[in-house]
């Protein structure tokens, strides 16, 4: 007969779930010091087989752990006036990103940038001085850029 020490340390994104630990289908309570879960398997006979299931979770602190944050797009390339006459709104930016304005009234247009590194966007409302526009752009795989603030003049 032999004694078996369990000694299973969680990193440090987890934590054990009380209550979930058993030996063979059996209840048991491990000690848990330090994220390291403790138990004492006595009287083995050579050869035996026994199965030990436990649950931990993914703290809410740590759901980003080995997860990398997302790039941000760089900022699309605009004026930063326009006239309140001017159809069209124009700028460049990274080749396939997505170009997105934000015009007054919360209207919302897109487009893509094309192979030139250019884009433009039609005005789809009448623009009154001192109103803004807002653009944006998203490049494959990374996170909007910083909001650029185009004023109507």
């Amino acid at each position: 007969m032999h004694d078996l020490l369990l000694k299973d340390t969680l990193d440090e994104c987890t934590i054990f779930v009380e209550g979930s630990f058993t030996v063979d289908g059996n209840p048991k309570t491990p000690e848990v010091h330090d994220n390291t879960l403790v138990f004492l398997i006595d009287k083995l006979e050579r050869c035996d087989t026994i199965t030990i299931t436990f649950e931990a979770e993914v703290t809410k602190a740590c759901c980003k752990c080995n997860r990398p944050e997302p790039e941000k797009s760089r900022e699309p390339v605009t004026r930063t006036t326009i006239s309140r006459f001017e159809p069209f709104i124009v700028g460049t930016g990274i080749r396939g990103a997505t170009i997105i304005a934000i015009f007054p009234g919360n209207v919302e247009r897109s487009t893509t940038v094309n192979l030139l590194g250019a884009w433009s966007i039609r005005v789809p409302v009448s623009l009154s001085a001192g109103q803004t526009i807002t653009v944006f752009q998203v490049e494959p795989g990374k996170e909007p850029s910083n909001p650029v603030t185009v004023r109507v003049i």
